[in-house]
């Protein structure tokens, strides 16, 4: 009788370690990007954290977020250095880089917007209403409206490697 029970009790240790759920340690990185993504004294926050937290707690899964330009993030991602980046959509990618990108569904939209100062204010009803212009966007990022146009220098863009440089660089128009 005690070797049938010990037999059924490494039984069950065995059919259950075959069920046991692999936990997986993930990294996920992103620019700060307020409210979606925020840091402060080394502590993660902001929408996009909150998701991908909790879908790390339904999961089993730990989740190791890193603060990086965006554009480095993408790099490191098409490296598989990281697992994944913090709100991104395929509309800010670009087509021809798409090759090892999934995206998720989508969990909330974000409108795009041009930024101006309020003395620098302009009328933008289409792409060349911005010729001769210098606008500034996220290097990393694609806009699939505008890429024609900085392209054949149509419109003049200047690359910032984060959102700091990005609010910190004197031009009229950021994207």
């Amino acid at each position: 009788m005690r070797l049938y029970r010990g037999f059924l009790v490494a039984f069950y240790l065995l059919i259950s370690s075959l069920w046991a759920v692999h936990a997986e340690t993930l990294t996920a990185a992103s620019d700060v990007w307020s409210p979606f993504f925020m840091v402060s004294n080394k502590q993660f926050s902001g929408i996009g954290v909150e998701v991908l937290s909790e879908v790390a707690r339904r999961s089993g899964d730990k989740i190791v977020f890193m603060n990086l330009p965006t554009k480095r993030a993408k790099l490191m991602f098409e490296e598989k250095e990281i697992d994944m980046i913090v709100l991104d959509s395929p509309v800010w990618s670009d087509p021809k880089n798409a090759g090892i990108r999934v995206f998720s569904n989508e969990y909330m939209a974000v409108k795009e917007y041009i930024y101006f100062l309020k003395e620098h204010f302009l009328d933008i009803r289409k792409p060349l209403d911005l010729s001769t212009k210098k606008v500034n966007i996220l290097a990393g990022y694609y806009y699939p409206v505008f890429e024609q146009y900085f392209d054949a220098n149509k419109v003049v863009k200047h690359e910032a490697v984060s959102y700091t440089h990005l609010r910190a660089h004197e031009t009229v128009l950021d994207l």
